[in-house]
């Protein structure tokens, strides 16, 4: 997901819809990029006029709006491991949660080790093994 800070033909309205005065909005980015909430695309002159959330971001701001949201990581797992669902879409409709929470998850467990996923075009997302460490986690608790 990428997302444009503002064109310059259009800066004054995107600042005027925020409320917020622009050089407090940047000045915001620049603390998100520095501390890895975003990533930041750097032109000449320092600015940012591109970012996207980083995964580590995503995690935040999911553990922080998502009540209970260990318990929504343990359900995607229990639904791989027990149900044998391996598709985002699937698990995300078993367990009744948004798509791209279930997504985080399954990129999650990939990035750790946990289980090995694949994405497509189009957003599809599908576990094709698990490891042993994410079955022996899921069968202490």
């Amino acid at each position: 997901m990428r997302f444009v800070v503002a064109r310059s033909d259009c800066r004054s309205n995107f600042f005027a819809v925020l409320q917020i005065p622009q050089h407090l909005f940047l000045e915001t980015i620049e603390i998100l990029d520095g501390r890895c909430l975003i990533k930041g695309t750097r032109v000449f002159g320092g600015a940012i006029p591109f970012f996207q959330i980083t995964h580590y971001g995503f995690d935040e701001y999911l553990r922080r709006v998502f009540l209970g949201f260990d318990a929504i990581y343990d359900q995607v797992c229990f639904a791989i491991l027990n149900e044998n669902l391996t598709v985002n879409r699937q698990i995300a409709e078993r367990i009744k949660q948004p798509l791209a929470v279930v997504d985080h998850v399954m990129e999650d467990l990939n990035n750790r080790g946990l289980a090995r996923a694949e994405k497509f075009i189009g957003g599809g997302h599908r576990i094709f093994s698990v490891s042993p460490e994410l079955q022996r986690i899921c069968r202490n608790r």
